[in-house]
């Protein structure tokens, strides 16, 4: 469903899914996704989110040294998808996404407009 919404045509009736993984890293994995049945196709419904985990920076600033523990990358993604059989073993799908990444927590970025896949 993450990368082809049609996907969901293959799922029979109403499922919850929960991922949570833990690196070797420290970093951190979890989502939920929600699958329900909607006439003769299929809504589903997802977060996830990511914690790449922490590191120290270090800088030199105005001949002083700089010191910051940081997140590495923390990024959030929430979809919504609808899946629709176009024939026996064909579907259709569309899925709305918005994304946010924070970089070191120095940058980010978002996609905020609707992607359709």
């Amino acid at each position: 469903i993450l990368y082809n919404p049609a996907m969901s045509g293959t799922i029979p009736s109403k499922q919850l899914l929960f991922i949570s993984e833990l690196g070797f890293a420290d970093d951190k994995l979890g989502a939920v996704l929600v699958g329900l049945p909607a006439g003769k196709g299929m809504i589903s419904l997802g977060a996830g989110y990511y914690d790449a985990g922490s590191v120290e920076l270090n800088w030199i600033e105005n001949d002083e040294v700089m010191t910051q523990n940081v997140s590495l990358q923390r990024d959030t993604l929430v979809l919504l998808s609808y899946e629709h059989p176009l024939f026996s073993n064909l579907y259709a799908g569309v899925t709305v996404k918005g994304a946010n990444s924070e970089i070191a927590e120095r940058s980010s970025a978002s996609l905020r407009p609707p992607a359709a896949c």
